[in-house]
């Protein structure tokens, strides 16, 4: 299981990011509002950047089906086939994209609205058999 605690303030979303995944890891999005607004917030899964370095995949996600809008915690697992890579999300509080006061690292320079969740293969476990 992994959880991504994120704080909500105002439109400004803080939280490690981007988050690794384990496919078939459930994944939980715990969104920390110090307001108190009850908003109805959204994780929409928009790009995959895939590991290879290949060509980005638009409207790809690494979850099936997609996210409902909740109040609360957002939770699902990850697609025991999903490639691995690196997978950008926003996340919506009704029409509105909230932004990131923490931006996503890594390669390539990305707007402040995508957070992102990275799928490795798994270490290749080498060995001897005879």
């Amino acid at each position: 299981m992994a959880t991504v605690d994120v704080t909500v303030s105002g439109n400004q979303l803080s939280a490690i990011n981007p988050k690794e995944v384990n496919r078939g890891a459930q994944v939980t999005w715990n969104f920390i509002d110090p307001e108190g607004q009850g908003r109805r917030l959204l994780v929409e899964f928009h790009t995959f950047l895939p590991e290879s370095g290949s060509v980005p995949i638009q409207n790809r996600s690494p979850f099936n089906p997609p996210f409902p809008p909740a109040t609360g915690p957002i939770s699902g697992i990850v697609d025991s086939a999903a490639p691995s890579g690196l997978y950008l999300y926003v996340v919506r509080d009704g029409d509105q994209v909230l932004t990131w006061s923490t931006r996503l690292s890594g390669p390539g320079t990305f707007q402040g609205n995508f957070g992102g969740i990275i799928i490795k293969d798994p270490p290749q476990t080498g060995g001897v058999t005879g």
